[in-house]
Protein backbone atom coordinates (compact mmCIF):
# COMPACT_ATOMS: atom_id res chain seq x y z
CA UNK A 1 0.00 0.00 0.00
CA UNK A 2 2.90 2.35 0.67
CA UNK A 3 4.26 1.53 -2.80
CA UNK A 4 0.90 2.34 -4.36
CA UNK A 5 0.70 5.73 -2.63
CA UNK A 6 4.36 6.46 -3.44
CA UNK A 7 3.77 5.78 -7.15
CA UNK A 8 0.65 7.99 -7.16
CA UNK A 9 2.59 10.79 -5.48
CA UNK A 10 5.35 10.44 -8.05
CA UNK A 11 2.94 10.45 -10.98
CA UNK A 12 0.58 13.14 -9.78
CA UNK A 13 1.74 15.32 -6.89
CA UNK A 14 4.04 14.81 -3.91
CA UNK A 15 1.61 16.34 -1.40
CA UNK A 16 -1.33 14.00 -2.13
CA UNK A 17 -2.60 12.16 0.93
CA UNK A 18 -5.45 9.70 1.51
CA UNK A 19 -8.31 10.51 3.88
CA UNK A 20 -7.72 7.30 5.84
CA UNK A 21 -5.78 4.05 5.51
CA UNK A 22 -6.94 0.78 7.11
CA UNK A 23 -4.89 -2.39 7.53
CA UNK A 24 -6.10 -5.83 8.53
CA UNK A 25 -2.80 -6.26 10.37
CA UNK A 26 -2.96 -5.33 14.10
CA UNK A 27 -0.30 -2.59 14.39
CA UNK A 28 0.90 -1.21 17.72
CA UNK A 29 0.04 2.40 18.56
CA UNK A 30 3.62 3.45 17.78
CA UNK A 31 3.57 1.66 14.40
CA UNK A 32 0.24 3.32 13.51
CA UNK A 33 1.78 6.68 14.41
CA UNK A 34 4.75 6.08 12.08
CA UNK A 35 2.43 4.97 9.27
CA UNK A 36 0.13 7.96 9.83
CA UNK A 37 3.14 10.27 9.46
CA UNK A 38 4.17 8.61 6.20
CA UNK A 39 0.65 8.47 4.72
CA UNK A 40 -0.16 11.96 6.09
CA UNK A 41 -3.57 10.78 7.31
CA UNK A 42 -5.13 8.64 10.09
CA UNK A 43 -4.18 4.95 9.99
CA UNK A 44 -6.17 2.13 11.61
CA UNK A 45 -4.94 -1.39 12.23
CA UNK A 46 -6.91 -4.58 12.88
CA UNK A 47 -9.53 -3.59 10.28
CA UNK A 48 -11.76 -6.06 8.43
CA UNK A 49 -10.00 -5.33 5.12
CA UNK A 50 -7.00 -3.42 3.81
CA UNK A 51 -8.19 -0.24 2.12
CA UNK A 52 -7.23 3.30 1.20
CA UNK A 53 -9.86 6.02 1.22
CA UNK A 54 -9.07 9.09 -0.85
CA UNK A 55 -10.96 12.22 -1.90
CA UNK A 56 -13.14 11.72 -4.96
CA UNK A 57 -11.70 14.80 -6.67
CA UNK A 58 -8.31 13.01 -6.98
CA UNK A 59 -9.83 11.15 -9.94
CA UNK A 60 -9.90 14.41 -11.91
CA UNK A 61 -6.26 15.35 -11.29
CA UNK A 62 -3.92 15.22 -14.30
CA UNK A 63 -0.75 13.13 -14.34
CA UNK A 64 2.50 15.08 -14.01
CA UNK A 65 4.27 12.80 -16.43
CA UNK A 66 3.41 10.68 -19.42
CA UNK A 67 5.13 7.39 -18.84
CA UNK A 68 3.61 4.85 -21.21
CA UNK A 69 5.29 1.88 -19.52
CA UNK A 70 3.91 2.76 -16.08
CA UNK A 71 0.50 3.46 -17.60
CA UNK A 72 0.47 0.06 -19.33
CA UNK A 73 1.57 -1.74 -16.15
CA UNK A 74 -1.00 0.03 -13.97
CA UNK A 75 -3.75 -0.64 -16.50
CA UNK A 76 -2.85 -4.33 -16.71
CA UNK A 77 -2.74 -4.66 -12.91
CA UNK A 78 -6.10 -2.85 -12.61
CA UNK A 79 -7.73 -5.15 -15.16
CA UNK A 80 -6.41 -8.25 -13.36
CA UNK A 81 -7.68 -7.00 -10.01
CA UNK A 82 -11.09 -6.17 -11.49
CA UNK A 83 -11.38 -9.60 -13.10
CA UNK A 84 -10.47 -11.25 -9.80
CA UNK A 85 -13.06 -9.09 -8.01
CA UNK A 86 -15.76 -9.94 -10.56
CA UNK A 87 -15.12 -13.66 -10.12
CA UNK A 88 -15.54 -13.33 -6.36
CA UNK A 89 -18.61 -11.16 -6.70
CA UNK A 90 -20.24 -13.62 -9.06
CA UNK A 91 -19.78 -16.47 -6.60
CA UNK A 92 -20.88 -14.31 -3.67
CA UNK A 93 -23.99 -13.29 -5.60
CA UNK A 94 -24.74 -16.91 -6.52
CA UNK A 95 -24.78 -17.88 -2.85
CA UNK A 96 -27.09 -14.95 -2.04
CA UNK A 97 -29.41 -15.80 -4.93
CA UNK A 98 -29.43 -19.46 -3.90
CA UNK A 99 -30.45 -18.57 -0.33
CA UNK A 100 -33.11 -16.10 -1.50
CA UNK A 101 -34.60 -18.66 -3.93
CA UNK A 102 -35.15 -21.34 -1.28
CA UNK A 103 -38.75 -21.69 -0.14
CA UNK A 104 -37.54 -22.14 3.43
CA UNK A 105 -34.17 -22.31 5.13
CA UNK A 106 -34.61 -25.72 6.76
CA UNK A 107 -31.48 -27.84 6.42
CA UNK A 108 -29.79 -24.92 4.76
CA UNK A 109 -26.26 -25.26 6.01
CA UNK A 110 -22.82 -24.90 4.49
CA UNK A 111 -22.57 -28.61 3.62
CA UNK A 112 -25.92 -28.79 1.77
CA UNK A 113 -25.21 -25.49 0.01
CA UNK A 114 -21.80 -26.72 -1.18
CA UNK A 115 -23.42 -29.93 -2.44
CA UNK A 116 -25.97 -27.86 -4.38
CA UNK A 117 -23.08 -26.10 -6.14
CA UNK A 118 -21.31 -29.44 -6.74
CA UNK A 119 -18.24 -28.34 -4.79
CA UNK A 120 -16.76 -29.41 -1.48
CA UNK A 121 -17.60 -27.58 1.72
CA UNK A 122 -13.95 -26.59 1.99
CA UNK A 123 -13.97 -25.06 -1.52
CA UNK A 124 -17.11 -23.04 -0.77
CA UNK A 125 -15.61 -21.75 2.48
CA UNK A 126 -12.31 -20.91 0.76
CA UNK A 127 -14.05 -18.97 -2.04
CA UNK A 128 -16.07 -16.94 0.45
CA UNK A 129 -13.13 -16.42 2.81
CA UNK A 130 -11.10 -14.93 -0.06
CA UNK A 131 -13.60 -12.06 0.02
CA UNK A 132 -13.69 -12.11 3.83
CA UNK A 133 -17.26 -13.40 3.88
CA UNK A 134 -18.51 -16.41 5.80
CA UNK A 135 -21.48 -18.60 4.97
CA UNK A 136 -22.93 -18.10 8.46
CA UNK A 137 -23.02 -14.32 7.84
CA UNK A 138 -24.85 -14.76 4.52
CA UNK A 139 -27.35 -17.12 6.14
CA UNK A 140 -27.84 -14.67 9.01
CA UNK A 141 -28.59 -11.84 6.56
CA UNK A 142 -31.11 -13.95 4.66
CA UNK A 143 -32.78 -14.98 7.92
CA UNK A 144 -33.08 -11.34 8.96
CA UNK A 145 -34.48 -10.38 5.54
CA UNK A 146 -37.15 -13.08 5.76
CA UNK A 147 -37.93 -12.33 9.39
CA UNK A 148 -39.15 -8.86 8.38
CA UNK A 149 -41.52 -10.47 5.86
CA UNK A 150 -42.89 -13.00 8.37
CA UNK A 151 -43.14 -10.80 11.45
CA UNK A 152 -46.72 -10.34 12.56
CA UNK A 153 -47.97 -12.85 9.97
CA UNK A 154 -46.77 -16.10 11.57
CA UNK A 155 -46.21 -17.41 15.06
CA UNK A 156 -42.64 -17.29 16.37
CA UNK A 157 -42.57 -21.09 16.32
CA UNK A 158 -43.40 -21.18 12.62
CA UNK A 159 -40.97 -18.35 11.85
CA UNK A 160 -38.26 -20.27 13.70
CA UNK A 161 -38.92 -23.36 11.53
CA UNK A 162 -39.10 -21.36 8.27
CA UNK A 163 -35.77 -19.73 9.09
CA UNK A 164 -34.16 -23.12 9.59
CA UNK A 165 -33.68 -23.15 13.36
CA UNK A 166 -33.88 -26.60 14.96
CA UNK A 167 -35.10 -25.23 18.29
CA UNK A 168 -37.03 -22.18 19.42
CA UNK A 169 -34.23 -21.36 21.88
CA UNK A 170 -31.72 -21.12 18.99
CA UNK A 171 -34.04 -18.69 17.20
CA UNK A 172 -34.45 -16.64 20.39
CA UNK A 173 -30.66 -16.40 20.87
CA UNK A 174 -30.13 -15.36 17.24
CA UNK A 175 -32.94 -12.83 17.49
CA UNK A 176 -31.40 -11.30 20.62
CA UNK A 177 -28.01 -11.12 18.84
CA UNK A 178 -29.62 -9.26 15.90
CA UNK A 179 -31.88 -6.86 17.79
CA UNK A 180 -30.74 -6.92 21.44
CA UNK A 181 -34.23 -7.77 22.65
CA UNK A 182 -36.61 -10.74 22.77
CA UNK A 183 -38.86 -11.53 19.77
CA UNK A 184 -41.98 -10.65 21.78
CA UNK A 185 -40.66 -7.23 22.85
CA UNK A 186 -39.57 -6.53 19.28
CA UNK A 187 -43.02 -7.48 17.93
CA UNK A 188 -44.74 -5.18 20.43
CA UNK A 189 -42.52 -2.26 19.36
CA UNK A 190 -42.99 -3.17 15.68
CA UNK A 191 -46.80 -3.20 15.97
CA UNK A 192 -46.90 0.06 17.94
CA UNK A 193 -44.75 1.81 15.29
CA UNK A 194 -46.98 0.76 12.34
Amino acid sequence: MTAWVAVIRQLMAAQLAPIKVCFSHPWTAKQEEVLATWFQCPVAGNAKTDRIQFPLNYLTLPFRTENRLIHRMLKQESEQQLEHLHQQEKFFEKINQFLMAKTDLQQCDVNNTAASFHISTRTLQRKLKADQVYFSDLLDLERQRRLKLYLGKMSFGRISTELGFNEQSSFNRAFYRWYQCTPLNYLKAYISNR
